[in-house]
Formats: C-alpha cells, sequence, structure tokens
C-alpha cells in the first residue's frame, strides 16, 4: 500500500485500494489521510464527516505510536476500537508512512481477511 499511495498517480492506485478493500463484506467506509491529519481520499459522501474522521484517526495513530514506543514496541501497524455490537474502526498505518487509512467496519465484517487485505497491499 505504501508505494501506491505514495506514488498518488491521478489517485488511481487508491481507487484500487479502496475497491478492493470494499469487496470485502462489512467494510462501510474508508478514509485516507496523512500525518498531518488531513484526509486524502474518501468513500464518504460528507466532506465534514472525511474530515473528522481524518483528524481523529490521525490522533490515534500518535497516540498508539506513543504507547508502543513507551513499552519498546516500535510503532503501531493497526490500532483497533471496538463498539459493544463488535463493530468499530481500524487506522492502518506503519512506520515510514505518509497516508494511512481509516476503516470503518460492522460486526460480521472478516478482520482477519480485511487485516491480510491491508498487509499484502503494502507488499505490492
Amino acid at each position: 500500500m505504501e508505494q501506491g499511495l505514495e506514488a498518488q498517480k491521478g489517485g488511481e492506485d487508491i481507487r484500487r485500494v479502496i475497491k478492493l478493500v470494499k469487496s470485502i463484506n462489512g467494510v462501510d467506509y474508508l478514509v485516507f489521510f496523512r500525518n498531518n491529519g488531513f484526509a486524502t481520499h474518501s468513500n464518504l459522501t460528507d466532506s465534514w464527516l472525511t474530515d473528522k474522521v481524518a483528524a481523529t484517526a490521525s490522533l490515534l495513530r500518535e497516540v498508539g505510536n506513543m504507547m508502543t514506543a513507551e513499552v519498546g514496541k516500535g510503532e503501531a501497524e493497526t490500532i483497533t476500537l471496538y463498539t459493544g455490537d463488535g463493530s468499530g474502526v481500524i487506522v492502518y498505518t506503519g512506520p515510514g508512512q505518509t497516508v494511512n487509512t481509516a476503516i470503518v467496519f460492522g460486526k460480521r465484517t472478516k478482520l482477519g481477511v480485511l487485516l491480510y487485505t491491508l498487509k499484502h497491499l503494502n507488499q505490492e
């Protein structure tokens, strides 16, 4: 994902990632954001909500990285928040990445498939 997202050739790579990740049953929304908290792409139709998700996810990324660094585990790759019904948000990040992803998922989402897909997008 890092190589494709870093290139940002007309957003084509991002559209490909959105299509692939959205094909996973239960994935509702994706927001791509920079380390500064600004959204770059999203499949949300509300720009205010897109900006809010990007800013909040960026903050979670920083908190997650500080917490894992404090206990000597390096930078976080995923930060996951769950609601009471099992749905939630995954903030997918990685060392050296400048574009990160926030994914809103439903309670029936196969998280293993989602995380596997995200990790292997990074290798393409």
